[in-house]
């Protein structure tokens, strides 16, 4: 898959508005505004995507895997560190009742969670190529940063090192708490080369529409 950098512009101004969305929702979670940085997207081969989880800055990290089908399949994941996963669901929980010794309260938490970011990422996908596309529900596993390129090859399918991995770097920042993340989205040969034809669609119409309110 070959983008280029107006074609990548476009996608992360649709990814944006999923990731705003988000950020909302997770606003209403933890009761106060949740602010995200300006996503930076890359398009990586597999050596490039294993360089960067490799200098995770973070030991430990939290994972979230949701596969997605439809007109085409892929993966999306969202990738952070543990420290941070605790204190989120720390300030998420102490806005209800419930008790934070409970057993999986914290894993179901953060599933939720990574649910509602990784759907609006893919739901901006589906609005591009115009069609939807079914997410399961996300598994979340524990890893440490070296050992995360193992895992995803074992969690997903189709999974090889000559797929592209589409990566968007942002941080959610609240009022005490910053998370540095990464969302990764893992396309089959298929969805490389509709994702790459949809984009340029998207681009002409909105050129069309920038001449038609011109003249």
């Amino acid at each position: 898959m070959s983008l280029n950098a107006l074609e990548i512009d476009a996608i992360v101004e649709l990814l944006n508005h999923g990731v705003g969305r988000a950020a909302d929702a997770l606003s209403k979670m933890v009761g106060e505004e949740v602010l995200i940085t300006v996503p930076v997207l890359e398009l990586v081969d597999f050596n490039q995507f294993e360089q960067q989880l490799n200098s995770f800055p973070s030991d430990e990290v939290m994972i979230l895997l949701q596969p997605f089908a439809g007109e085409f399949d892929g993966t999306g994941m969202w990738i952070l560190s543990q420290e941070s996963c605790h204190a989120l669901t720390g300030k998420v929980l102490s806005k209800t009742k419930i008790d934070p010794a409970s057993k999986g309260v914290e894993d179901d938490l953060l599933t939720e969670v990574g649910n509602i970011v990784l759907n609006a990422c893919v739901g901006q996908l589906a609005e591009m190529v115009e069609s939807p596309l079914r997410c399961s529900v996300p598994q979340l596993k524990s890893s440490s940063a070296e050992a995360l390129i193992p895992l995803i090859i074992k969690e997903v399918d189709h999974f090889s090192e000559q797929q592209s991995i589409l990566m968007l770097h942002l941080n959610f920042s609240l009022a005490s708490l910053s998370m540095q993340s990464v969302i990764g989205l893992v396309l089959d040969e298929l969805a490389q080369e509709e994702l790459v034809q949809k984009v340029k669609i998207y681009l002409d119409s909105l050129l069309k529409k920038i001449t038609s309110f011109r003249e």
